[in-house]
């Protein structure tokens, strides 16, 4: 049986990593975001959110920047 995560609006899958809702740091930034910029329209599987007139993509500075 799957669970439904009412906030993110789609099955969760707590062991699936490649999708932004179980990465607790990609969330938490998300969070963030849409706190100042409101709900985006769509949010992609790897945390892009697609709004209106833009495309926000979460980073983190200094993390993996040499990848």
């Amino acid at each position: 049986m799957k669970k439904y995560d009412p906030e993110a609006g789609m099955p969760y899958n707590p062991d699936d990593e490649s999708i932004w809702y179980n990465q607790k740091k990609l969330r938490e930034k998300m969070e963030r975001i849409q706190e100042k910029f409101g709900k985006p329209f769509l949010i992609t599987k790897d945390g892009m959110m697609l709004y209106e007139d833009c495309t926000v993509i979460p980073c983190f500075r200094d993390e993996n920047k040499y990848e």
